[in-house]
């Protein structure tokens, strides 16, 4: 729940409010973050809301708790694959950082630079 919290927050300091948007499509005058925990991985916000997610379901041991995080797993992923084809079409730099990025997490276990065209 720390690490969310962190990874939200510090999130924030680079992508301010206004600049994004809930839905996942490009928002109009958006500016596209590379650095921060954007250097790192395509969706630090998401990956907050996951961690916070599952920091939930493990301190009250609930199955159903855990069955919703790989709901709510399912559901990030299909709306980052959007947003990601979205802003594909909006930056012209975006096809390069799905190369050196991360959907999730900055490990060596995520795929890196899937094709997107």
């Amino acid at each position: 729940m720390i690490a969310a919290a962190i990874l939200g927050l510090s999130s924030l300091l680079f992508n301010r409010p206004g600049n994004f948007n809930i839905r996942p499509e490009y928002k109009p005058g958006g500016k596209l973050i590379l650095v921060g925990s954007y250097r790192f991985f395509r969706h630090p916000m998401y990956v907050s809301v996951l961690f916070a997610a599952i920091g939930a379901a493990v301190m009250q041991m609930s199955m159903m708790k855990m069955i919703a995080v790989v709901v709510l797993l399912l559901v990030l992923e299909k709306k980052a694959r959007m947003e990601e084809l979205a802003m594909n079409k909006q930056f012209p730099e975006y096809s390069n950082y799905l190369k050196h990025s991360h959907r999730w997490l900055p490990f060596n276990f995520t795929e890196k630079g899937e094709n997107h065209d």
